[in-house]
């Protein structure tokens, strides 16, 4: 569930101004989901927040999902929050209790037990991981753009803990755009091993069950934009 940010017409375009403006707004969105939890007494019903997503989860014959749906709906309104709506059925917004929707830019369906990127971010991500294969030197930036999209799926792929190193290591060579990164060899064998797991995953690829890998370090943190008849809502 996604609550609409402001236009960025209406926003200051300075970085410092950016960057308090997105750091109240979710303090502000994980406010809204504290109420509404302890509203409905479910403090330790499972519902995850990153950032100004909120997703929540719960058995397909639990009505807390719905319950708790209404809640943050019926809240929202009242305070004046105008909240994203799907787009028809594509379920990639706020949408209700759902087998099958988009979390955190990657989609599920708990019936088949399956997960998927959307064949735009394929074809993007395929593009710049083969851009990326034919350069020496890139820039902080593009590897943020290139390389950190896929960490950020990368703990749903089985075996890529063994394909991550290097690619971690240059996504966090600098915290500033702009600066030099040299794309290595290693990175390179890194790169072309994930070209077709990226190809795979608009597919879709078995979702691995809980803790038999470990997401790398910083992972989460690469991109802002995550059981059979189970409820899913996000």
């Amino acid at each position: 569930l996604m609550i609409r940010r402001p236009p960025r017409s209406t926003r200051k375009e300075s970085s410092a101004a950016s960057d308090v403006y997105k750091r109240q707004y979710d303090r502000f969105a994980r406010l809204i989901v504290t109420v509404c939890l302890k509203l409905e007494e479910y403090e330790h019903f499972l519902a995850v927040q990153h950032l100004d997503d909120f997703m929540m989860f719960g058995s397909k014959n639990d009505g807390r999902v719905e319950k708790l749906y209404k809640r943050y709906t019926g809240v929202c309104e009242r305070v004046g929050i105008r909240l994203q709506e799907a787009a028809d059925s594509s379920l990639d917004k706020a949408y209700p209790p759902s087998t099958s929707g988009n979390l955190l830019g990657v989609w599920f369906c708990t019936v088949k037990w399956k997960w998927w990127l959307c064949e735009k971010k394929v074809n993007r991500y395929v593009h710049d991981l083969m851009d990326l294969l034919e350069m020496t030197v890139t820039t902080q930036e593009y590897i943020w753009k290139s390389v950190g999209k896929v960490l950020y799926v990368s703990i749903l792929v089985p075996g890529s803990q063994y394909h991550v190193s290097n690619m971690l290591r240059a996504n966090h060579q600098s915290k500033k755009a702009k600066d030099r990164v040299i794309v290595t060899k290693a990175l390179k064998r890194e790169v072309e091993w994930w070209i077709p797991m990226v190809k795979l995953a608009g597919e879709g690829l078995n979702i691995p069950y809980p803790y038999v890998s470990r997401c790398p370090n910083g992972a989460l943190q690469a991109d802002s934009d995550a059981a059979g008849g189970m409820n899913v809502h996000g």
